[in-house]
């Protein structure tokens, strides 16, 4: 069995897995736990099975033991007469995140696949119901920035001690869900003309519709040419040229995805090539901005890449650390 750990925000997820060379026929020898309490979730089971795709073969199974510890708050355990299914506020969070640390532990086996497999979210042959995404409310605070740290970090100060925030994987978070609840676009006066190679050019073509559908409007304006009229109301101050070549980069990956599941990867790349960057220098305004709009979100804990968005140090802690306690 390979250990493994992942940790951010109120969120820590740790536990065994099995190798790749260990597989059951069925998901007997799954264990999964919430706050210490046994708990069944065929979602879980799923996101615990991505990784080992290209290393396990389909037919098997892998073993876990599982415990997954966040806020009591954002676990409702009245869902079933034994409490043996839980709904989870921010399950997306909660399963990228168990995905991700199931893939750092299977760092060392190597996949024979580059993709995961298609998924749908919900995903088909799950029992409905079983989870429900909610708003967060464990960051309904307003947080006042102190100061930039590396000019990648922002460190805040909150009701209970020091918040420490990834200003790009937060602003990422806050674009991707903009991008998601769309939105009127913003037309681009004169629209942004860009010459791709034929091979460009049939990646995007699927794909012009769905674009559209995030805000950016991409006419074919010539054989191999491209007129962008539009872009995203939130990615409006974005070099348009750029963000679609960071498009065109993530459309192989979408080819096999289910259109729900392309459309999110599409907002995640949109998202992760316009949010700041670790190294940008942000004014006390801009600061404030992204906290508000941080603590605003659907999601604050992670970015749509399982990373975390902020770690909190509570005055509890600092005491212990510095043997006050």
């Amino acid at each position: 069995m390979v250990p493994m750990t992942w940790e951010a925000a109120d969120l820590r997820i740790e536990g065994y897995v099995s190798r790749p060379t260990l597989g059951r026929r069925d998901r007997k020898g799954q264990f999964f736990f919430v706050n210490g309490r046994p708990v069944r979730s065929g979602l879980l089971a799923v996101m615990l099975e991505r990784p080992y795709a290209g290393r396990l073969p389909p037919e098997r199974r892998p073993v876990a033991v599982v415990h997954i510890r966040l806020d009591p708050r954002l676990v409702d355990v009245n869902v079933h007469p034994r409490k043996a299914e839980v709904r989870l506020s921010q399950e997306r969070s909660v399963y990228g995140a168990l995905t991700r640390a199931v893939e750092e532990a299977l760092s060392p086996y190597p996949r024979q696949e580059e993709e995961y497999p298609a998924l749908v979210w919900p995903f088909a042959g799950v029992e409905a119901g079983v989870v429900r995404e909610e708003r967060a409310e464990y960051l309904a605070v307003r947080l006042e920035p102190m100061g930039q740290l590396n000019n990648a970090y922002i460190v805040a100060r909150g009701p209970e001690g020091l918040v420490v925030v990834d200003q790009h994987a937060a602003h990422e978070q806050v674009l991707f869900e903009r991008l998601l609840s769309g939105g009127p676009a913003h037309p681009l006066n004169p629209p942004v003309r860009v010459e791709l190679t034929p091979r460009e050019a049939e990646r995007l073509d699927p794909f012009v519709s769905m674009l559209a559908d995030l805000g950016m409007e991409v006419e074919p304006f010539g054989r191999f040419s491209y007129l962008i009229r539009t872009l995203p109301s939130p990615l409006t101050t974005s070099d348009p040229r750029e963000l679609l070549e960071a498009i065109l980069g993530e459309l192989p990956g979408c080819r096999r995805l289910e259109p729900e599941a392309a459309r999110e990867r599409l907002a995640m790349k949109m998202a992760c090539t316009a949010a700041v960057k670790a190294g940008d220098i942000l004014s006390a305004e801009e600061m404030q901005a992204l906290l508000d709009d941080l603590t605003a979100a659907w999601s604050p804990a992670t970015c749509p890449h399982g990373r975390p968005a902020f770690v909190l140090l509570t005055v509890e802690e600092l005491e212990r650390r510095f043997m006050r306690r």
